[in-house]
């Protein structure tokens, strides 16, 4: 499905990001608690250290009995990490272009070097679609 409506066209009302992240189609399974992480290898600049930013979650085409998604953001410096979302479970349309899309703005008081998306399915054999968005700054 893509990203196609980015926060970078939001963000220029909160001053330039120095940091834009996005991962599209991410594949996820019944295999219990998945994590997929925005850090300085595959997103150039969060290792500069970064207090604040806009994350977006879209999960969709849930497949199987009654999909749900539970979804944990977290940031980190290395040392100390911070829950910046906890969103409980909430069932995903298993129809194509069907789904749920979170928005979370947040600011920390360290300086975080890598932000991670954990997901967990729910119900019988389910099956989904991820696309995650970070954008950031100091």
């Amino acid at each position: 499905m893509a990203i196609v409506n980015t926060y970078q066209t939001l963000y220029p009302g909160y001053g330039q990001p120095s940091v834009y992240g996005v991962k599209n189609a991410v594949s996820l399974t019944t295999t219990g608690q998945q994590t997929n992480t925005f850090n300085a290898a595959n997103t150039p600049g969060i290792g500069q250290g970064m207090t604040k930013g806009l994350a977006r979650v879209k999960v969709y085409n849930g497949g199987g009995t009654s999909p749900t998604v539970a979804i944990i953001v977290q940031v980190t410096d290395g040392t100390n990490t911070y829950i910046v979302a906890n969103i409980p479970a909430t069932a995903v349309a298993a129809l194509a272009n069907s789904g749920v899309d979170f928005y979370i703005d947040f600011g920390v008081d360290i300086s975080f070097n890598a932000m991670s998306i954990l997901t967990t399915l729910g119900g019988t054999t389910p099956t989904a679609s991820m696309d995650a968005e970070l954008v950031t700054g100091p």
